[in-house]
């Protein structure tokens, strides 16, 4: 498994024509990265469109590269959009390899003139045009597969310059900055066309048809929640008792069947979809449980409500590549690969899985055979139980009469009545020991509309791999600030796109993930003044 460490070079794309320099390249290695390409499940459409955060970070151009017989492929972003100083600007690129079964980028910001100098220049031209750097790309995909694309000025024209592969070759495409039109159609099929000079006579009845606009790429559905199972319907069990002495307690036996038909849950037990079972052995699970205690559950809590709905259908191989190359988030890649075998191991079983028999392998192909669903532990144990007080409805209704009767004897019940009146008096000290739930300083306080809010973020970027937002404030971040958890989720998350969103989206989704982890929401707003969070102090509410 290839390891990136975030800041280095890499040796991508030469600085100032990324393009021209593959399109320069003996034909050996064009040949070579055309096959890599060919090759990988991975488009440069695909690697834009997972860096793409919204508005303000705007990709300026990617592509593949050879790097020491390994294919990449990077995306370089301008973080603050194409408007204002170019000074100010925040240059990125994500890179990552391309032969693994999960692209997991790592980000580098660009501080080399170079680099920086050649991301000014793409990003002056791109502000010039209401193309973006994705529609040209769908278009050139009917051209092939698109090897690289960026903006750049050809013999005095300001244009999108892309490479594409098809059967082995790479071929050089630009289209009109401002129109998207191909700059050089008639110019490109006479180019194709040398190879087969002799049939002559053919073009003369042949009218060429004019290329087939690009159809826009429809956006990718967003995959619907799978819905929680419906609860099987309770039957209307009141029949059996009969109510001879009194109709008031007829109703009385009616709940004692209801629950009789808890055994429908059974079907609940496979846990994991087709394939390859999921499986690991306790023993492995126990060994992941000291590694997540010690480097995950500062921030995961217990480890439960951590596989959301986001990876139901994918890969055990892919949750162990996002861990072991993402986490944690402050030292990524710093366990050995049998420590987040196992950490990953104690995930899963906190999580709905059952240990085995059989350990779970560190081969990524065997694991890549293994699918992950929303696994939940059977509750069949306990309704095995539950049939055997049927009978007993039967006779309850004879005794209820009795308790009527007597009920009025002990009259003398009321003379100890009164000895429990003092303790009503200790009740209201018991509300005091609730008040110091958000600990010494300034309480913490939010809105619940902030809570709302937030909720919609972490939905959108968290849940994947925080589920519903519970367990999540452990104990290492007990004594700690608000100031602090907001600088550590404002600068290390989401995991494969740190700071990808604004001030605002941050503090809200920390407020949501508080109220998910025992603070209530109240009257005040909270602030988003770094001075006045670092006056509020963590505890376990």
């Amino acid at each position: 498994m290839r390891q990136w460490i975030v800041g280095s070079a890499l040796g991508l794309v030469a600085a100032f024509g990324p393009v021209s320099a593959l399109a320069q390249a003996p034909a050996a290695d064009a040949g070579a990265l055309a096959e890599a390409v060919a090759r990988s499940g991975f488009t440069l459409a695909g690697a834009i469109e997972h860096v793409t955060r919204g508005p303000d970070e705007v990709p300026l151009s990617g592509g593949f590269a050879l790097e020491g017989g390994v294919l990449t492929l990077s995306v370089t972003t301008s973080f603050n959009g194409l408007e204002g100083p170019v000074g100010e600007a925040e240059f990125r690129e994500y890179v990552g390899d391309a032969t693994q079964p999960m692209w997991t980028s790592a980000v580098e910001i660009y501080a080399d003139f170079a680099d920086v100098a050649r991301a000014a220049e793409e990003r002056a031209l791109l502000a010039l045009t209401e193309e973006t750097l994705a529609e040209t790309v769908a278009k050139a995909e009917e051209l092939g597969t698109v090897v690289s694309a960026r903006p750049a000025v050809v013999d005095g024209k300001a244009v999108f310059e892309l490479i594409t592969a098809r059967e082995g070759a790479l071929t050089t495409t630009t289209y009109d900055l401002l129109t998207g039109e191909d700059t050089a159609a008639p110019a490109q099929v006479a180019q194709a066309s040398p190879p087969a000079p002799a049939p002559e006579p053919a073009p003369a009845p042949a009218p060429e048809p004019a290329p087939a606009p690009a159809p826009e790429p429809a956006p990718a559905p967003t995959p619907a929640p799978a819905p929680a199972p419906s609860p099987a319907p309770t039957p209307a069990p009141a029949p059996a008792p009969a109510p001879e002495p009194a109709p008031a307690p007829a109703p009385a036996p009616s709940p004692a069947p209801a629950p009789a038909p808890t055994p429908p849950p059974a079907p609940a037990e496979p846990a994991a979809p087709a394939g390859t079972p999921v499986t690991f052995t306790a023993q492995q699970a126990r060994s992941g449980g000291g590694v997540f205690n010690d480097a995950c559950s500062g921030c995961h809590g217990e480890g439960a409500n951590m596989v959301g709905a986001n990876w139901s259908g994918k890969t055990v191989a892919e949750l162990y590549q996002f861990i072991s190359s993402q986490m944690p988030a402050d030292a990524p890649r710093s366990r050995t690969p049998n420590e987040y075998l196992t950490a990953m191991v104690y995930i899963l079983s906190r999580n709905g899985y059952e240990a085995g028999d059989a350990p779970m392998p560190g081969d990524p192909a065997a694991m890549e055979t293994m699918t992950l669903g929303q696994a939940a532990p059977a509750p069949s144990p306990p309704t095995v139980p539950t049939p055997a007080p049927t009978p007993a409805p039967a006779p309850a209704p004879a005794p209820t009469p009795a308790p009527a009767n007597p009920a009025p004897a002990p009259t003398p019940a009321p003379a100890p009545a009164p000895a429990p009146t003092p303790s009503p008096a200790p009740a209201p000290a018991a509300p005091a020991p609730e008040a110091p739930a958000a600990g010494g300083g300034t309480p913490i306080s939010f809105t619940a509309q902030q809570a709302r809010s937030g909720g919609g973020v972490f939905n959108d970027a968290c849940s994947g791999c925080h589920g519903d937002g519970t367990n999540m404030v452990g104990p290492n971040w007990t004594g700690k600030t608000v100031a602090e958890l907001y600088q550590f989720i404002s600068t290390q998350m989401p995991a494969d796109a740190p700071r990808s969103r604004t001030p605002s989206e941050y503090l809200n989704a920390m407020i949501y993930i508080l109220s998910r982890n025992g603070y209530e929401a109240g009257t005040t707003a909270m602030p988003s003044d770094p001075a006045a969070l670092a006056t509020m102090t963590l505890q376990r509410p």
